[in-house]
C-alpha cells in the first residue's frame, strides 16, 4: 500500500469503479430490473385489508357451530381472501413499476 492510500484502492481506482457502476445502473435493461425489484418489494410490503362480508359470515358461522360444512365454507372464503390479497399486491407492484419507469424516462 502506498502512503496516503486507504483500503488498497487509490482515488482514481475508486472513481473508475463508481463510474462503471453508474454506467451499468443507468442502462435501460438494468433500470427495468432495478425498478421491478423495487416495485415488487414496495408492492408486497404494503399491508392489504380485505373486508368481505362472506368471509365475516363464514367466520361467525364456524365460531358458533364448528362442523365440517362451516369449516369447508371458511376454508373456501380464506382461499378467496388470499387470492384477493395477492392480486391486489401484484396490481400495486405493476402500478409502481409503471410509475417509476415513467418518472425515470
Amino acid at each position: 500500500m502506498r502512503p496516503g492510500q486507504r483500503f488498497g484502492f487509490s482515488a482514481i481506482e475508486k472513481t473508475e469503479r463508481s463510474r462503471i457502476a453508474m454506467k451499468l445502473s443507468s442502462s435501460p435493461p438494468m433500470q427495468f430490473v432495478m425498478t421491478a425489484v423495487l416495485a415488487a418489494t414496495l408492492g408486497f410490503a404494503i399491508p392489504v385489508l380485505v373486508d368481505r362480508p362472506k368471509y365475516a359470515r363464514a367466520v361467525a358461522n364456524y365460531t358458533k357451530e364448528p362442523n365440517k360444512e362451516n369449516q369447508a365454507a371458511l376454508t373456501l372464503e380464506r382461499a378467496t381472501n388470499r387470492h384477493v390479497v395477492w392480486t391486489t399486491r401484484a396490481e400495486a407492484a405493476a402500478v409502481l413499476f409503471v410509475v417509476m419507469n415513467a418518472g425515470c424516462s
